[in-house]
C-alpha cells in the first residue's frame, strides 16, 4: 500500500505504508495525506513511536494445541 507524502523540501511523492514511520522519525516528511486530509507532522495528531517493544512475547503461550 502507497501513501501519499510531502517532503521537507515541498516535493509531494509516494512511500509504501512501512516505509512512513522511518521517514516521519527521521524528519525528511512535513505531511502525510490520510482519508481526511493532510496530517502536518508536529501539528495533527499521529501516534507516538517506540524504539522497540520491551515486553515479554505472550502469544506463544497462547497458542492452541489441537
Amino acid at each position: 500500500m502507497f501513501i501519499t507524502v510531502m517532503y521537507r523540501n515541498g516535493k509531494i511523492g509516494m512511500v509504501e505504508l512501512d516505509q512512513l514511520d522511518h521517514l516521519i522519525q527521521s524528519g525528511k516528511v512535513k505531511q502525510f495525506m490520510r482519508g481526511e486530509g493532510w496530517v502536518t507532522i508536529g501539528i495533527d495528531s499521529i501516534r507516538e513511536f517506540e524504539e522497540e517493544y520491551k515486553c515479554p512475547e505472550r502469544r506463544q503461550f497462547f497458542k492452541r494445541t489441537r
